[in-house]
């Protein structure tokens, strides 16, 4: 099929007459082997099947994963994506090598690090041989040519097939030969700001190759590139490689003297060693860019990067079977412990240790202190007994009740966290005040956070119910009721305070007249006769009981009586409209969709055959154009659960498969979860632009959510810095997706340029994302991936939330409160009972100091029985 004389042509050399894409033509740069970069570029193209792809060659070599790279365009373009990938010099070398045989190939795999091209006989493997073979020369489109290096316009033929149109560099360009087209090559590595102005200044030739392998070596170098030839949109994703060590060769069992297996552990500890070390030499530019506090964390967290490329358990074994440290908690001094480990092993070997143990980026003294340095930093010290903050999410009716901000506080709140989704910056801005004058009260400092809401995927909201206000007694854990409920009639726009009840709206000048011991007499929705006892009156409202279940409406008239003779009459006001949630159950058809309409439930006809399913509303157009049918989607922290069964750019129809109960309701303005698709969300919202203003001059941390990648972090920064943000202002990024977890290292290192700098466990949105069966493990990473760059951790979502919905916590909520001594601050939701729940945490978080420190178990003395060692 293919001619095999050099220069090894393709049986088409040339891409030609190729019919407009529909969609997108996206053209992207030399990948050579950076498989992460390219599938985190993929993520944030999205790509559809009515997209074009045109690659520029050079898929293998340099880089750690070259195979791998042309497997995933392979499995691209086999289930009907639009790929073209042309051919590169380098896939040419190989070509060549393979015509001559093993040696050369050999020879090429060392020189060029892509051994995982090699077969068992030492030749380019057939798979990959016939993709190269069937990589054409250039492509010629109708507005532009793309190739890979360029064309020699003083040859009679620029356009005949030959090798130099891989190699070719700084070439002049013959505007008649091209008929205009503007050329597309890689090969040349050149800086994104050179790039930038080419494409502005409309450059005959343009390389869109910015040396995505060369990361850290030269500056404004180290991204691919995707170029969209339409909307002349460039797409840039950072590096996010790390260099790979061969996989650990396990070592016999420890024989009696330990000799064997020590020599064996020993090679293997210098391998992970040398692998930090030329991570170090790969990513000095990273450390030279971080806020000098965080310069040597990030040196350290590279040393645990090496040290888990691979799995570690067998070594660990063998070292535990010799007595010595498993390196099972050196997360805070990588390059210390491994030295310290290796010089023991050294000895038990009778070798010299070549890891040297004096001056490490951390000592591991130094790494105990730098993290709790790093946590005060950002959320102040923790209170006296013990070392884990407590965060406190702030409820809207801190707003106007500054004894319940101060009794937070007093318990033992060291920070507070609004929520910028929620309330307005009035409230925010009396949230704050509150926070400052209890602080001057009580001689403390409590640390504000303020989350940035991020673009959460929502549902929109629902069509208005019924205005219906139903009031009922409470009931114990045995179901007995608890005593009359209370309300408060006050006037309609009034504030007022949640512990005396539900407020009932009425005319102000309905609230004179009235006396403790007087009663309101009326009829509910159902008829039923109703009565309210007056128990107190005060400026601007009026204290009530009542003791049967009442369902209520708008203008409701109410009689007034005193000792048996009615004195007057006066009218409920209008009530809110009560939201009528979808329900849902398996089975069921939700239609997803962006018209600017408010969500129903299902129309059904006469017979009960649905004629119209349920509805609601997304606006985030990444929905309706990123997601594919088969798809799984999920609602409302994934009380929902569905599959994607059609899309189109107007909505989305999706097949119930779970409904928590059986049945289960759906309400405006829940979360809505993609876990598998790949949507092109990233930056700060409008929203978020908005809060952040407010932020940069009130609080003292920002949290920004639903990190995905790098640019998000770039984003914020970017718009700190326009906004002349303090440099004390605090970050903490919130990760609470998939790629957030899968970018965690790639996201630190680019979060490092600021301090302070902290994370935040979601563990809400990542039990939905990763799925439950899963959250443990990944927060066991996050926590030690954290600890590893120096990071504080918060520990977030639903900590002891039984406790503050109802007072009393359930027995896995104070075991799982206990485990949050693991991180530096432990975030509490609102709640009725929020204040006992500070109480509570507090007690719990001081007494387990003494059993934990971090993930390391302490051992205080034993309560033994008394006489058994007297």
């Amino acid at each position: 099929m293919y001619d095999t004389r050099p220069p090894y042509l393709p049986a088409t050399p040339v891409l030609d007459a190729l019919p407009r894409s529909s969609g997108r033509r996206l053209v992207v740069g030399d990948v050579h082997g950076c498989l992460r970069t390219l599938s985190a570029l993929l993520d944030r193209l999205a790509l559809t099947r009515s997209d074009q792809v045109f690659l520029l060659g050079d898929y293998v070599n340099k880089g750690p994963h070259s195979a791998q790279v042309i497997e995933l365009l392979e499995e691209l373009m086999g289930d009907g994506y639009a790929l073209f990938p042309l051919r590169g010099n380098h896939e040419q070398m190989w070509l060549q090598a393979a015509q001559a045989g093993p040696q050369a190939c050999l020879d090429l795999a060392e020189r060029q690090q892509a051994e995982d091209l090699l077969d068992a006989a030492d030749s380019l493997t057939p798979r990959y041989r016939a993709f190269m073979e069937a990589c054409p020369f250039f492509a010629r489109l109708e507005d532009a040519l793309l190739v890979h290096g360029g064309f020699d316009f003083s040859s009679a033929d620029p356009f005949h097939p030959v090798a130099e149109m891989l190699t070719i560099r700084d070439y002049p360009v013959d505007e008649g030969a091209t008929g205009g087209r503007r050329i597309y090559h890689g090969h040349q590595p050149t800086t994104l700001t050179e790039i930038q102005a080419a494409l502005a200044n409309g450059a005959p030739h343009v390389s869109l190759d910015n040396g995505c392998v060369y990361y850290g070596e030269r500056e404004d170098l180290g991204r691919l590139l995707a170029y969209d030839l339409d909307s002349h949109t460039l797409i840039a994703q950072s590096f996010v490689e790390h260099l790979q060590i061969r996989p650990f060769t396990p070592a016999p069992s420890a024989s009696s003297n330990g000799t064997p297996a020590a020599s064996l552990i020993l090679d293997h500890l210098v391998q992970v060693a040398r692998l930090g070390e030329t991570l170090e030499h790969r990513f000095e530019l990273e450390r030279r860019r971080a806020d000098a506090t965080y310069q040597d964390s990030l040196v350290n967290l590279l040393h645990y990067i090496a040290l888990r490329r691979h799995d570690l358990r067998p070594i660990q074994d063998q070292l535990g079977a010799l007595g010595m440290s498993r390196l099972g908690r050196c997360e805070a001094h990588v390059r210390a412990s491994l030295g310290a480990v290796a010089g023991h092993v050294a000895r038990l070997a009778g070798q010299t240790s070549p890891i040297p143990t004096t001056a490490p980026p951390v000592s591991i003294s130094r790494g105990r202190t730098l993290l709790e340095d790093h946590a005060e930093a950002l959320l102040g010290p923790a209170a006296q007994g013990r070392r884990v903050r407590i965060m406190v999410t702030l409820p809207t009716e801190a707003a106007t009740q500054p004894a319940l901000v101060h009794d937070l506080i007093a318990r033992g709140a060291d920070a507070v966290r609004i929520n910028a989704a929620h309330d307005t910056p009035k409230h925010w801005e009396q949230m704050v005040a509150h926070v400052r004058a209890a602080d001057q009260v009580l001689g403390k400092r409590t640390y504000i956070c303020m989350d940035l809401a991020g673009p959460k995927l929502r549902t929109g909201p629902l069509a208005p119910g019924p205005e219906v206000l139903r009031l009922r007694r409470q009931r114990d854990a045995e179901g007995r009721t608890t005593g009359p409920y209370p309300l408060q009639l006050a006037a309609p726009h009034a504030e007022v305070a949640p512990e005396h009840g539900p407020h009932v709206p009425v005319p102000a000048a309905a609230l004179r007249g009235f006396r403790p011991g007087d009663t309101l007499h009326f009829r509910d929705t159902r008829g039923k006769k109703r009565r309210w006892t007056i128990t107190g009156v005060e400026p601007g409202r009026v204290l009530a009981t009542g003791l049967k279940t009442t369902y209520l409406r708008s203008g409701t008239p109410l009689k007034h009586r005193r000792e048996g003779s009615t004195k007057r009459t006066l009218r409920v006001g209008a009530l809110p409209p009560k939201e009528q949630p979808l329900r849902l159950r398996p089975g069921d058809t939700l239609v997803l969709h962006r018209r600017d309409e408010p969500g129903g439930p299902a129309q059904r006809d006469d017979q009960g055959e649905v004629v119209q399913p349920a509805h609601v509303s997304c606006t985030l157009p990444a929905v309706y154009t990123d997601v594919r049918p088969g798809e799984p989607i999920l609602f409302d922290d994934g009380r929902l659960e569905g599959t994607i069964e059609h899309t189109s750019q107007a909505e989305l129809v999706v097949k119930i498969t779970y409904a928590k109960g059986g049945v289960a309701p759906l309400r405006g303005h829940k979360g809505i979860n993609l876990p598998e698709s790949r949507l092109r969300l990233r930056g700060l919202t409008t929203a978020d632009r908005s809060a952040l203003a407010f932020a940069v001059q009130h609080v003292d941390v920002v949290n920004l959510s639903f990190v995905n990648d790098v640019e998000d972090v770039h984003d914020l920064y970017d718009a700190l810095a326009a906004l002349e943000a303090p440099a004390s202002l605090g970050v903490i990024l919130k990760i609470e997706t998939r790629r957030g977890v899968q970018n965690l290292p790639t996201l630190l290192l680019a979060a490092m340029r600021r301090a302070p700098l902290g994370v935040m466990i979601a563990r809400g949105d990542l039990a939905v994302e990763c799925g439950w069966q899963h959250l443990a493990q990944v927060q066991e990473e996050l926590l030690r991936v954290c600890e590893a760059a120096h990071v504080p951790i918060v520990w977030a979502t639903q900590v002891l939330e039984t406790a503050a919905k109802t007072g009393r916590p359930s027995r896995a909520e104070v075991t799982d409160a206990a485990m949050a001594q693991r991180a530096e601050a432990v975030m509490l939701n609102k709640g009725p009972y929020i204040g006992e729940t500070v109480s509570m945490l507090d007690e719990i978080l001081v007494a387990m100091r003494q059993f934990r420190q971090k993930k390391a178990p302490m051992l205080p003395a034993l309560q033994l029985p008394a006489g058994l060692v007297d």
